[in-house]
């Protein structure tokens, strides 16, 4: 699935959006918050914390 990064007005990156706009991910530290429309039409959000980087 490709996605479309979206900024804001200072040009900081907010969220990525898929190109068909179903669905946006919005990452922020180690925690990814996803948002698809599912078939009927209603919203489904999901929370994923991703595991922090380990030091090298």
């Amino acid at each position: 699935m490709m996605m479309v990064e979206v900024r804001n007005l200072d040009q900081k990156r907010v969220c990525d959006i898929s190109e068909d706009r179903t669905h946006i991910v919005i990452s922020k530290k180690n925690c990814k918050t996803i948002i698809s429309v599912a078939q009927d039409g209603t919203l489904e959000v999901n929370h994923v914390r991703s595991s922090p980087l380990l030091p090298a």
